[in-house]
């Protein structure tokens, strides 16, 4: 059954429209391998599936460096919190999924979901990207929990995800996490929300039976690589120029901004 269902999905990926931006992309992507929510709720087929189906969606074809982490945390082991599956190098969707199903797991040992680490790691690796868009794409089926807390972590075990977030925010990473599940039952944003710049759309329920990745790429490949965000504006000439200050974080582009009643978007009045 397992060998038909990775035939399926990679039938189901491999006919995916890919992300054809051509700018320099450095995307980090880490997934969880929590026992209780991966294994046992959604199924760690049915999660990995999403993991590389979404992967095949978002990832350029070119001018793509990609790194993959799995994370999670088996109780008094703090080697066992993240693991490097591959480095952030030149690659494709087709690596990611090499390196997710190479990997050897014993679920049920993975009582943490230390998410705090695989951000820490993500950062390391994308701080040094310098002239590329930096994303960390993040994928759990379950809130952040922490390590040390005995073989039966409780959702008051929160990991804290805070601190990395600030760095990684810091650095110009863009953070994205995919909650796979259902909203309410397992998966819960307000818990990721400081992961993210905006917890209103940088994070995303996912259906784990669900192979459209619309909402995903919506985020992470962006209309030509376009990634634009208005970061300040003085309308009124005084003490300073008037200007508005804007951010491109994707693509080159060229960009005009106008101050007044430009109705006719030509930017003459």
């Amino acid at each position: 059954m397992n060998k038909i269902l990775s035939t399926l999905s990679i039938l189901i990926y491999t006919a995916y429209s890919q992300c054809t931006n051509t700018h320099d992309v450095s995307t980090m992507i880490s997934f969880s391998i929590h026992g209780a929510s991966v294994n046992d709720l959604i199924g760690a087929t049915a999660f990995n599936n999403v993991v590389k189906g979404a992967a095949a969606a978002f990832l350029q074809s070119s001018n793509q460096k990609v790194g993959v982490l799995n994370f999670g945390g088996i109780n008094g082991d703090s080697s066992s919190l993240s693991d490097q599956l591959r480095a952030l190098s030149t690659g494709t969707a087709a690596d990611v999924t090499t390196a997710i199903d190479g990997m050897s797991v014993v679920y049920a040992d993975h009582t943490a979901n230390v998410a705090q680490r695989a951000m820490t790691d993500a950062n390391a690796a994308l701080s040094g990207e310098s002239g590329r868009q930096k994303y960390h794409v993040i994928f759990s089926a379950t809130i952040p929990l922490a390590n040390g807390k005995g073989t039966s972590t409780t959702p008051t075990d929160i990991d804290n995800i805070c601190i990395p977030a600030r760095a990684a925010k810091a650095a110009g990473i863009q953070t994205y996490v995919v909650l796979v599940g259902t909203a309410g039952e397992n998966a819960f944003p307000s818990f990721w929300s400081c992961a993210v710049e905006d917890p209103a759309t940088d994070i995303i329920v996912h259906d784990p039976t669900s192979t459209d990745y619309t909402a995903i790429t919506a985020l992470l490949c962006k209309t030509n690589g376009i990634d634009l965000q208005i970061t300040e504006v003085n309308p009124v000439a005084g003490t300073y120029a008037a200007f508005v200050e804007i951010l491109n974080r994707g693509a080159s582009a060229s960009v005009r901004a106008c101050l007044g009643s430009a109705a006719n978007g030509d930017c003459s009045t």
